[in-house]
């Protein structure tokens, strides 16, 4: 698997991360995309991020 990371991703996956809840949308939290990106390494998955989009 590849992974390319842009803009807010990355930020999103940063450590420390708690995503919100959302009521009415989903009953259970947003996915933590920190620990579904190290799964995803641990998985052997190749991860790219280009850093010039993010502010």
């Amino acid at each position: 698997m590849r992974l390319f990371l842009i803009k807010e991703v990355i930020y999103a996956t940063s450590k420390g991360q708690e995503p919100q809840q959302m009521p009415g949308v989903i009953n259970e939290r947003m996915p933590n995309y920190g620990e579904m990106l190290r799964a995803a390494i641990a998985q052997a998955a190749q991860v790219r991020a280009w850093a010039m989009c993010a502010n």
